[in-house]
Formats: C-alpha cells, sequence, structure tokens
C-alpha cells in the first residue's frame, strides 16, 4: 500500500504523517487541527474539510447535536431528505 495521501485523495488516514502534514497545508490549519476534525467526525475529507471550515469561522464544534439539527434543517431547506419545509 502506498503511502501518497494522493492514492486515497477522499479519506485522511491520522496514522500517516505524511498525509496529516498535507491535509494540514491543504486545508490551512494546523496538524493537531487535523487529528482534532479526524476525531469528531471521520477521515472522510468533505467532512474534515466542513468541520476544519466551521471552526475557524467560529462555529461551536464542542455540540454535535447542534450540528446535527443544522445540518437536518440545511438538507430538509435543499430537499435532500424528501421532507417539505414549512
Amino acid at each position: 500500500m502506498s503511502t501518497d495521501p494522493k492514492d486515497l485523495p477522499d479519506r485522511i488516514d491520522i496514522q500517516n504523517p505524511l498525509d496529516v502534514r498535507h491535509w494540514a497545508a491543504e486545508l490551512v490549519c494546523r496538524r493537531d487541527d487535523i487529528r482534532a476534525a479526524v476525531d469528531a467526525c471521520g477521515p472522510d475529507v468533505p467532512g474534515v474539510r466542513e468541520f476544519i471550515r466551521d471552526v475557524q469561522a467560529g462555529r461551536d464544534q464542542t455540540k454535535p447535536h447542534v450540528r446535527a439539527q443544522e445540518m437536518t434543517a440545511a438538507a430538509i431547506a435543499r430537499g435532500k431528505l424528501g421532507i417539505k419545509g414549512a
């Protein structure tokens, strides 16, 4: 298995220092931020990217139930859940 981060561009392997360094540079954050984001939302890059963006924007990521409610409301508003908004 290759250790090049480009081989799995949609997942972050926090056990691979090169991968962590690559994504920290890509997302303009600290390596510890990448590790925290993966711990919080999993290794998929889109989720990590959103988590980092939210943290940088000052949104509180310590209350996952609030984040889940926000994401559900946004999905409903976009019509992604098949539920009509009020």
